[in-house]
């Protein structure tokens, strides 16, 4: 069975900053970012929402100044 969190690894907060995403740790199959078009790869910085969709930290950051919803599923 596929297990996401075989892919990521947690990234612990570093000072002030809130670095609430995950770092790739393996390749995968549809591996899109669906906002920037790019392919998410090893040691980028993902922000996994609670509907399961997966995203650049930063693409996902710069969409939720403008609408607070999952770009895919609109939840």
């Amino acid at each position: 069975m596929f297990n996401i969190f075989n892919l990521l690894m947690k990234k612990e907060k570093e000072g002030k900053e809130d670095n609430n995403y995950f770092v790739l740790k393996k390749e995968f199959e549809n591996n899109e970012c669906i906002i920037c078009l790019d392919n998410m790869i090893i040691n980028d910085h993902i922000n996994m929402l609670e509907c399961g969709h997966m995203y650049h930290n930063k693409c996902i950051s710069e969409w939720f100044a403008v609408k607070k919803e999952c770009p895919i599923c609109y939840k």
